[in-house]
C-alpha cells in the first residue's frame, strides 16, 4: 500500500512540476519573456504536492527545465529528481 502512495505521490509531483516549466516551453519566447514567466512562477503560492511549502525558487525551475530538456517528462518520475536521493533500484 505505501509503495502505492509514493508512486502516487511521484506522479503528483511530476504533474506539478511540469505544469510550471510548460509556461517556459514555447520556443517563440523570447528570453526576457522567458525571464520575466520565470519570476511570476517563483513569485506566486502554489500548491505543492507532498509538502507544506508554497513557493518554488527560481533556481529550482530553472533544475526543473534542464532536467526536462535532458530526460522529457521522465525524468520528474525518477525517485533521485524527487527526493534528491540515488533510487535502489
Amino acid at each position: 500500500m505505501a509503495h502505492t502512495r509514493d508512486k502516487a505521490l511521484i506522479e503528483r509531483i511530476a504533474l506539478f512540476r511540469h505544469g510550471l516549466i510548460a509556461r517556459l516551453l514555447p520556443k517563440d519566447l523570447t528570453p526576457a519573456q522567458r525571464a520575466s514567466e520565470l519570476q511570476r512562477i517563483a513569485s506566486q503560492q502554489h500548491t505543492i504536492p507532498g509538502t507544506t511549502r508554497q513557493r518554488v525558487a527560481e533556481s529550482t525551475v530553472r533544475q526543473w527545465l534542464r532536467a526536462y530538456e535532458q530526460g522529457g517528462f521522465d525524468a520528474f518520475t525518477l525517485r533521485r529528481s524527487i527526493t534528491g536521493v540515488p533510487s535502489s533500484g
